[in-house]
């Protein structure tokens, strides 16, 4: 009986270990369209990323000739291949998202370029986000976000493609009970800074505020 405690206990190992969710793999077109475009955007008081990483840092990425504004397909996987080397695939607390990001947001104590996002809200910082969670470019391109624009007076609500700026469907009859609603004013608020109803599915009728 003695020698079969430690098999149960390598046994139970094991099966535990097999149970683990495998990291999600990281997709190289939302790489490739979404996320190294960040990486040559201007932000007012810092450099462009590949000012610095251009040359001469851990993660380098390929560099471009004069007046050149992307890179080719081939350039595009050897900075995947770089990029990928700060992530921990499905973790948000990946190199890559933790290093730029300001230290009161979230992120650790420094980077030589500066703190690029002051905000885990920050759009790009949330685009990178995402790929390192495991997005994919097939999935984002099946996602539609709308505007809604509406009044208390009518019945009404319109859905704008904020892509377009047109409006790509219209709520009619719609009750009273569904509409957005104004939220009561806490002491010291202002319009501006209550949260706004956002419109989540157009099959449920639904409102997220």
């Amino acid at each position: 009986m003695r020698v079969a405690h430690p098999l149960l206990l390598v046994l139970a190992f094991v099966s535990g270990a097999s149970a683990q969710t495998p990291a999600p793999a990281l997709d190289f077109e939302l790489f490739k369209t979404r996320v190294q475009p960040i990486f040559l955007a201007e932000r007012p008081g810092h450099a462009r990323c590949i000012a610095c990483h251009g040359s001469g840092t851990p993660m380098r990425l390929q560099p471009l000739a004069a007046g050149r504004t992307t890179w080719t397909d081939e350039e595009s996987r050897k900075n995947f291949d770089a990029v990928r080397r700060m992530v921990v695939p499905g973790s948000a607390k990946s190199r890559l998202l933790m290093h730029p990001l300001a230290e009161a947001a979230g992120g650790d104590f420094y980077h030589n370029g500066g703190k690029q996002w002051s905000s885990q809200n920050d759009p790009e910082w949330l685009t990178v986000k995402a790929w390192v969670m495991g997005d994919t470019l097939a999935a984002a391109a099946g996602r539609h976000p709308r505007i809604i624009q509406t009044n208390s007076a009518g019945d009404n609500v319109h859905l704008i493609d904020p892509a377009t700026n047109t409006v790509v469907g219209i709520i009619r009859a719609l009750r009273r009970a569904m509409a957005p609603a104004p939220l009561p004013t806490a002491p010291g608020s202002t319009s501006a800074t209550r949260p706004r109803a956002r419109w989540i599915s157009s099959t449920r009728n639904r409102w997220r505020l």
